[in-house]
């Protein structure tokens, strides 16, 4: 992306105010930014609630629902020392990311945009380019997994047609959440629709949980811990991959309106998803103990009572979020290597002469470039696809459930 014109303030003195053009590679700026009392500010940029809430919904999703089968896995007390470490794991990756963002900005760089930008401050081009081809991989094919997730809990709601037709129409409902600009247009949706969401799942996996194990009352098995090394590293990987919002972060604090507010927004953000995906786990736990072991995620456990399509309506509506938060950077990143940020020559004689992106080439390009990335993606993914479409065997005790 590519920025308009911008102007610093010096506030030092109370009684005057000094305004100075900033150099001409920052002339074609977007948005406007501004120097208070040493700060950086960005005008038109995401206020820190919402950038929380941005950092807590790219959390979300597909690694809150495997915790709870990564649980029965290696027993309890492992379960619940890798929720913390892996926690505080997760905000220090984050918080090094943010400190790399301001030494570059030392170093001369006047705006970081997105992962990329700190390859390239640290190792040249070939450190972008390698950061690039990581990142975007893993971002899309997370993605993929978020649709064939919304597709197998769609089947949950409704059963009248197949997983993968339900995945098809997940695919072109989510479309044009890719045409959101920036992490701001993001924020109205995870702090309204994506909220909403968050609440709605927590109390429907929760409440359901502490039903089940009411009901089943002393009939459930639960295990303290295991000592197989292979299985604890394995709930690490799930663990971890339930904070997994590094790759977000670089872009979530550029479009912040104060991005030195950073730390303490994922320092609350950290702390909200804890407590989030505490509170599901230990319910899912209690209601189902081992026979999790069973199921490939809790949804598949719930029966279709009040709690259960409660739990199956909102996972919808947080997948979608997540899906949006995850595939913006390499949205952006598309434009970018295509010439198409904002304020670009080939941008403005794409756009369309209506009001916004859509019909636009601009858009059209996107999206096409988009379609060809996800069925790139799906080949890094696919070792994860193939576990998620065919688990690994059962245990016996599951064939008496």
């Amino acid at each position: 992306m590519s920025w308009s014109p911008s102007r610093s303030v010096d506030t030092s003195s109370s009684s005057s105010t000094t305004e100075k053009p900033v150099s001409s590679s920052s002339s074609s700026s977007g948005e406007l930014s501004e120097k208070l009392s040493g700060e950086e500010v960005r005008v038109d940029g995401t206020p820190d609630f919402m950038a929380v809430f941005n950092v807590v919904m790219t959390a979300g999703g597909e690694g809150m629902l495997a915790l709870t089968r990564a649980t029965a896995s290696v027993g309890y007390l492992p379960a619940l020392i890798l929720l913390i470490v892996c926690g505080a794991i997760g905000w220090l990756m984050v918080y090094l990311l943010y400190r790399c963002r301001v030494m570059a900005q030392h170093m001369g760089r006047e705006f970081v945009l997105a992962y990329e930008d700190l390859g390239e401050a640290a190792f040249g081009k070939v450190g972008r380019t390698v950061v690039a081809v990581c990142l975007h991989i893993s971002l899309i094919g997370t993605c993929c997994i978020v649709i064939l997730l919304l597709g197998q809990n769609s089947y949950h709601i409704y059963d009248g047609i197949s997983v993968t037709w339900w995945v098809i129409i997940w695919a072109v409902i989510l479309l044009p959440l890719n045409w959101l600009k920036t992490m701001r247009e993001i924020g109205y949706v995870s702090n309204t629709f994506g909220v909403a969401s968050v609440l709605m799942s927590v109390i429907g996996l929760s409440v359901g949980g502490f039903v089940q194990a009411a009901k089943n009352y002393g009939n459930v098995d639960y295990e303290l811990g295991v000592t197989q090394p292979l299985t604890i590293f394995a709930a690490y990987t799930t663990f971890s991959f339930a904070y997994a919002v590094t790759c977000g972060s670089t872009t979530v604090v550029h479009d912040m309106r104060t991005p030195t507010h950073a730390p303490k927004v994922f320092f609350y953000a950290f702390a909200t998803i804890i407590i989030q995906l505490g509170v599901v786990t230990a319910a899912a736990y209690l209601g189902w103990g081992q026979s999790l072991l069973c199921y490939g995620n809790v949804l598949d456990a719930m029966q279709k009572n009040v709690w259960g399509y409660i739990s199956f309506v909102s996972i919808l509506g947080l997948c979608a979020t997540h899906y949006a938060l995850l595939l913006h950077p390499s949205c952006r990143a598309i434009e970018v290597l295509a010439g198409l940020e904002d304020g670009s020559p080939r941008a403005v004689s794409y756009e369309a002469k209506a009001e916004g992106n859509f019909g636009s080439k601009r858009a059209t390009m996107r999206s096409l470039a988009l379609i060809f990335l996800m069925l790139v993606a799906l080949v890094g993914a696919v070792w994860t696809l193939y576990q998620t479409i065919n688990p690994a065997p059962a245990p016996e005790e599951c064939s008496l459930l």
